[in-house]
């Protein structure tokens, strides 16, 4: 996705995941920065 996304002229690559999902986590710690801002949400359905 790197190589595809470094060919594309893209500027980054941004995924989110759950507090829960520790063993993911770990690897996206090796491989990319932890954006510091939180997401909230209004849910109106």
């Amino acid at each position: 996705l790197v190589r595809e996304g470094r060919a594309q002229g893209w500027r980054r690559i941004e995924w989110e995941t759950g507090d829960e999902n520790l063993i993911a986590q770990r690897l996206y710690d090796r491989i990319a920065s932890l954006d510091p801002v939180k997401r909230y949400r209004i849910d109106l359905a």
